[in-house]
């Protein structure tokens, strides 16, 4: 059965996505309300937790095989749970998702910075892969332009 996974991270990448599952699911910007992302400490990627009146937007995968989940569900490190949460993608109807979450044993892991998804591309992608980089950044950059909203800071 295909399922719907909203991502507000480094999967929120399609490119990234694409790079860990193989698969070129469809998208639709969306946001969850009363979660917040914030920046792992010590690590280069992010956490979304509860966090009441806070809105945090990403993209919502849709259609994704179950076969993409069990490579996401390894990909995922243990501090994240899968649970289902509601997501209000732009059409402005209300539907159900996948989410990875930061279980409440592990919150105090997150930190109080947003993540900076530019920073990471940039910085944080294997140096092995140097000489692609600039391919790779640019279109990162576009995915970036094209969905703007999806990478801002829900926390101010």
């Amino acid at each position: 059965m295909k399922q719907q996974v909203f991502c507000y991270g480094t999967l929120a990448i399609p490119h990234v996505m694409a790079a860990l599952t193989g698969g070129d699911f469809r998208t639709i910007s969306a946001h969850v309300t009363h979660y917040a992302r914030f920046l792992l400490k010590d690590k280069p990627y992010p956490g979304m937790c509860r966090r009441d009146g806070v809105v945090t937007s990403g993209l919502l995968y849709l259609n994704v095989d179950a076969q993409s989940l069990r490579v996401i569900d390894g990909f995922e490190d243990d501090i994240y749970v899968r649970e289902v949460i509601e997501v209000l993608p732009k059409s402005g109807v209300l539907t159900n998702a996948w989410a990875y979450i930061v279980s409440d044993k592990y919150t105090k892991w997150l930190g109080v910075e947003c993540w900076d998804p530019i920073f990471f591309w940039t910085n944080m992608v294997n140096p092995i892969s140097k000489c692609v980089r600039k391919c790779e950044l640019n279109f990162f950059t576009a995915s970036i332009e094209k969905y703007p909203d999806e990478f801002k800071c829900s926390i101010s």
